[in-house]
């Protein structure tokens, strides 16, 4: 009769682990153990998958198709040992940036998980995902708490109580429903934290390091993700130089995952309610229009949390989140694209004995369906050389993929800027049928 005391596993699955598929499809899941009794049959949900002839070291390899959950045993005569349960193979996404990456939405409103998504939490065990999936204190690297002072520490313990509430799950959720593929989170944001923070060139500091830590989780899931999830902005004390770095963090993921196509998909930073004094809306318009640049169509993608609730000063509430989520989701499938202003035309008359009129029309890639709003559209802006708001601006109204503005005069021909989700707390709501938000952008010349 074989018992636990006779089989002992040495490496190669836990309980409730994601395995990412390769592109047949499949995961190739190497087995290692040591048994006292042979000879062994290895089963999958009760089907021989491999034999272990001796007694011994052993190691044999085992291919699960996409999907599951799985449970492996290990046989002998009539007796089964458990090896491990719910195991799944679909795809790993690592979630990183700060503190909208790492949830901050009220837990009493957030979305449960389906069974298909599991996480890969900060301790590095695998189980069902549940929020916060952000639990800094219990990572291994000190990078997540060896520098903040213990009554930090036990500030964010009393608010974890209530808040942590993030994008994960409702991404893994829509992801998986639309690909009928399980979905593995690989929690890795830090809140409060700078593109220079995350740069590669601190890799060598290991978990001593944003990046590194970063690489850490990778490899301890396993080494391969399908794609990165990324949210950082707010907090960037410049625009100058925001765009290169982000390019940098996209091209050393892939080489140091070994993934030239990685696909990459990022936000762009939602609103600040705060005094100027204490933000500064020029620096976040122009962090907001380095993001709306980076796209590579299938491969990387922005969508916007401009439009979006929130639970404090600068932090999406848990709907608003679940909303962001659902927009990464569909982007990581394609089944949206990253909605855009693609084209303007500008058409000035004379009315009324010399006063000067204009129509803007816009025209937006990426739209599914067609482009709507709740009544009119909210967040155009016209500015002059100052930034100051010129209000010359009277009608908004979207028309398919395109977006209709109306300006009274007098309204020069040069010397004023459009912008749409300008400054600090912008009022936004240019969404297209599959509630792809319209990403901010500006100021362009009129």
């Amino acid at each position: 009769m074989l018992d636990l005391d006779q089989l002992t596993t040495v490496a190669g699955v836990v309980d409730h682990q994601v395995f990412q598929r390769g592109d047949d499809g499949t995961a190739t899941v190497t087995l290692r153990g040591e048994a006292r009794v042979a000879p062994l049959e290895l089963r999958r949900d009760g089907a021989p998958v491999a034999a272990v002839a001796h007694p011994g070291l052993w190691q044999a390899t085992v291919a699960l198709p996409a999907g599951g959950p799985y449970a492996l045993t290990a046989h002998s005569g009539d007796a089964d040992v458990p090896l491990a349960s719910s195991l799944r193979v679909g795809d790993l996404w690592l979630l990183a940036g700060q503190s909208n990456m790492q949830g901050w939405g009220m837990l009493a409103a957030a979305e449960p998980a389906t069974p298909d998504v599991v996480m890969f939490d900060m301790s590095r065990r695998w189980r069902p995902a549940t929020d916060p999936l952000h639990e800094l204190p219990v990572s291994p690297d000190p990078v997540h708490w060896a520098d903040i002072p213990q009554t930090h520490r036990e500030q964010f313990t009393a608010l974890s109580a209530d808040r942590g509430a993030g994008l994960g799950i409702p991404f893994g959720r829509e992801y998986a429903s639309r690909t009928g593929i399980p979905v593995g989170l690989l929690p890795a944001a830090h809140g409060g934290t700078t593109m220079a923070q995350w740069s590669p060139d601190s890799a060598h500091l290991g978990g001593s390091s944003l990046y590194g830590s970063l690489l850490n989780t990778v490899a301890a899931a396993g080494g391969r993700v399908a794609g990165v999830l990324w949210y950082q902005g707010e907090t960037e004390p410049s625009a100058d130089g925001f765009l290169d770095r982000l390019r940098g963090i996209v091209s050393a993921l892939r080489r140091d995952l070994d993934d030239p196509g990685l696909p990459f998909f990022h936000v762009q930073a939602g609103r600040i309610v705060a005094p100027e004094e204490l933000a500064d809306p020029v620096r976040l318009t122009a962090v907001r229009a380095a993001q709306a640049r980076f796209d590579e169509a299938g491969v990387i993608g922005a969508a916007t949390a401009v439009d979006l609730g929130l639970d404090d000063c600068c932090h999406l509430d848990t709907a608003g989140l679940a909303r962001l989520g659902r927009r990464l989701a569909r982007l990581a499938v394609g089944d949206s694209g990253t909605l855009r202003l693609a084209e303007l035309s500008v058409r000035r008359w004379t009315i009324d004995g010399g006063a000067i009129d204009a129509e803007i029309n816009l025209r937006f890639a990426g739209v599914t369906g067609r482009l709507r709003s709740d009544g009119p559209v909210h967040g155009f802006s016209v500015h002059d050389e100052t930034g100051r708001v010129v209000p010359v601006l009277y009608k908004a109204e979207a028309r398919d993929s395109e977006v209709r503005l109306l300006l009274g005069g007098p309204v020069p021909d040069g010397g004023l800027w459009l912008s749409y989700g300008h400054g600090l707390d912008p009022a936004c709501d240019l969404v297209d049928e599959a509630d792809t938000a319209a990403l901010a952008f500006g100021p362009v010349p009129l």
